[in-house]
């Protein structure tokens, strides 16, 4: 049934199930056994006329299906907890980029609003030097006294 639809098509159950039929020993087979002219269970396959032993994991027993489907005996039930943990891992990586994004946000933020008030001061500067000039260019003949244009000034200055 698997077999005929795409891997990347193929429910978690599916996909797990070509994996077993495919790569994973059998019970009392080997990791070897699969590939061919090489025997995991003591045949004559290895070069040089050697034997080939099942790998084992210490404190095992024998007859485990060695040391890749030992290592591998608790994905078979557990393939969809493995899928949640992986989901929870991405969720978890995505969560903390978002937060990144929103942390380049915020100073990209603040930049702006520093920039703002940096370009308000220098208008607002700029606004009052200017009516500063015309006001004392305007008066300079002395019709008025300091008093009056600091008056004026004071009246028409701009602040923040």
């Amino acid at each position: 049934m698997a077999d005929n639809i795409p891997y990347w098509q193929q429910t978690p159950e599916q996909q797990m199930a070509s994996l077993n039929a495919g790569l994973m020993p059998q019970q009392g087979g080997s990791l070897l056994s699969g590939i061919s002219g090489i025997s995991g269970t003591g045949g004559t396959g290895v070069a040089g006329g050697g034997t080939a032993t099942t790998p084992t994991v210490p404190g095992a027993g024998a007859g485990t299906g060695g040391l890749f489907s030992q290592g591998m005996s608790w994905l078979g039930d557990n393939s969809q907890g493995l899928g949640s943990l992986l989901q929870g891992i991405g969720a978890l990586s995505s969560i903390f980029s978002t937060n990144k994004q929103i942390g380049l946000a915020q100073d990209n933020l603040n930049f702006q609003k520093q920039a703002y008030e940096t370009n308000l001061g220098n208008q607002i500067s700029t606004y009052n030097t200017n009516l500063e000039d015309r006001i004392r260019g305007r008066y300079a003949s002395g019709d008025q006294s300091e008093t009056q244009v600091q008056d004026y000034l004071n009246k028409n200055r701009l602040s923040k």
